[in-house]
């Protein structure tokens, strides 16, 4: 699998949209081998994940997924997840959560 080229996603629409929600918008880069797993009982609103460049992959429920670029991944509330950059190269996603 290689998500290595870029989209061209309106992330000010996006991050407009979920703000007026209350929630909160970050673009990230992380590079590969890096992770973070939720809390036990996962997070207390949805969590949403869009990749932009690069590999990751997201494990919830007991499956691994692995999104595409421009794939919009909800992680539902109270959810227990990991995510994890995966292939050679850093990853560039779209973070948006309410906590």
């Amino acid at each position: 699998m290689n998500n290595t080229q870029k989209v061209n996603i309106d992330v000010e629409k996006i991050k407009s949209e979920y703000e007026k929600k209350g929630f909160k918008c970050e673009l990230c880069t992380h590079f590969p081998s890096e992770g973070w797993t939720s809390p036990e009982k996962g997070h207390k609103t949805d969590e949403i994940y869009i990749l932009l460049e690069g590999e990751m992959e997201i494990d919830l429920h007991g499956q691994t997924y692995y999104p595409s670029i421009g794939e919009v991944h909800t992680i539902p509330a109270y959810e227990p997840h990991a995510l994890r950059i995966t292939g050679s190269q850093p990853s560039t996603f779209y973070w948006i959560y309410g906590y």
